[in-house]
């Protein structure tokens, strides 16, 4: 996947006379970044991926701006937040941290990883894009709120109309959590990962 996010870096860098510094205020991540991740010296993220794809979908050859997705920051909200909401609604910080994110839902937000239930794919420090007005996909992951407390990072599956079944990476030590629909607060789809650098 890195020789794969250099290429089209550079490629659309080349197309579009682009330094890496503007090329990078455009995906909302640092220069250095960008060049380590160029250079091979650093592993890209998938959402930088999806971000490039994006952007490089915006300009076709030519200088025409396509239509597509563009990138936004969203809020980066602490377990505990999150942990207590209710519903999904706007979330507005001010000062807060953010990450980048492609995603169309208004209500998008990010939560930082903890814990080790979902190694090796999903590691403590690294972001996921929760978008609570996405539909649920089976095998997807979710972040969901338990009644009457607590939150977890799983696989979504349904088992039946009323039985939803969490399943975590690591099924020796998490095992798998099956749910009646009143027993959640929430459940709401994870779209995209920030690896952490």
């Amino acid at each position: 996947m890195n020789n794969e996010i250099a290429t089209l870096s550079r490629t659309l860098r080349d197309r579009m006379d682009w330094t890496q510094e503007e090329l990078a205020d455009r995906l909302l991540i640092t220069r250095n970044y960008l060049s380590l991740v160029e250079g091979g010296k650093k592993t890209g993220s998938a959402r930088l991926l999806t971000a490039l794809m994006a952007l490089s979908a915006q300009h076709e050859p030519g200088g025409t701006i396509a239509a597509g997705p563009t990138i936004r920051r969203v809020p980066v909200l602490s377990w505990v937040v999150t942990g207590r909401a209710a519903a999904p609604g706007p979330v507005v910080r001010a000062g807060g941290e953010q990450v980048a994110t492609v995603s169309l839902d208004p209500w998008a937000f990010a939560v930082e990883i903890e814990g080790d239930a979902m190694l090796p794919d999903f590691k403590p420090g690294d972001r996921v894009v929760v978008a609570p007005g996405a539909e649920l996909r089976p095998g997807g992951p979710v972040l969901a709120g338990l009644k009457p407390g607590g939150l977890v990072l799983r696989l979504f599956h349904r088992l039946d109309p009323q039985t939803i079944r969490l399943s975590s990476l690591r099924p020796e030590i998490y095992p798998s959590l099956d749910c009646q629909p009143g027993g959640l607060r929430w459940l709401w789809p994870v779209e995209e990962l920030s690896r952490k650098l």
